[in-house]
């Protein structure tokens, strides 16, 4: 009898984490994309503040598109503010920047934003934060290398 209680103690517990592990994994890449690693890093507050905003870069080279990479870029922050993460990277083929971003309000959030560049440009991740009644925003970047591999 001891033993069923435990067990059904267990599910519960086992359910649980499970569930945590998939909402936290990374989407995942389709066939046409091959991942190459991860790159993470911190960019200090733009208020000043000693909590950092973090994130990780996990990077795929697309094998339909010889030039093409797939950034997709968390970014987390233990502290409690609205912000905004910016991703900028060079079109594959040449031309004009593209932009994605992700907003956050609250404490300890975290945003995921997904990007495709050219293979050998650098991402330009940048972080805006708007602090409480205070006009316009600050903002902190960072240059994300692409990965060899």
């Amino acid at each position: 009898m001891l033993r069923k209680t435990a067990a059904k103690r267990c599910i519960p517990i086992a359910a649980a984490s499970t569930l945590a592990a998939l909402s936290f994994s990374a989407p995942p890449a389709s066939a046409d994309e091959v991942y190459i690693g991860t790159k993470s890093g911190s960019i200090k507050n733009p208020l000043g503040a000693k909590a950092k905003f973090h994130y990780k870069d996990k990077q795929y080279r697309s094998t339909s598109m010889s030039d093409a990479r797939l950034h997709n870029i968390y970014v987390s922050f233990s502290g409690c503010t609205d912000w905004k993460a910016r991703a900028s990277v060079e079109y594959p083929g040449g031309g004009t920047a593209t932009s994605e971003e992700a907003e956050a309000s609250g404490c300890g959030k975290r945003v995921l934003v997904s990007q495709i560049g050219s293979m050998d440009a650098e991402v330009t991740l940048t972080i805006h934060v708007a602090p409480d009644n205070e006009p316009g925003d600050f903002t902190r970047s960072v240059s994300i290398p692409p990965l060899r591999k």
